[in-house]
């Protein structure tokens, strides 16, 4: 029995979606973070007209640092 007889991705294709299971974690952390702290619900209150950094971060309780790396 060989199960890797079949696989039909090539390496890039295998390196991309192992980077994505192993980023998971670390994107839900930024997502709830930015859900917690505001910042979610600021930007969605903005609508299409969107935010400068300057603008969130004077309606979030974060330091600049902070802000920046989450919205990175």
């Amino acid at each position: 029995m060989n199960l890797f007889n079949k696989d039909k991705k090539s390496a890039l294709e295998a390196k991309e979606m192992a980077q994505f299971v192993a980023f998971g974690p670390v994107i839900f952390q930024v997502a709830r973070i930015m859900r917690d702290a505001g910042i979610l619900t600021v930007i969605e209150d903005a609508g299409k007209q969107g935010l400068t950094h300057q603008e969130i971060l004077a309606a979030v309780n974060l330091p600049d640092y902070g802000l920046r790396v989450l919205l990175e």
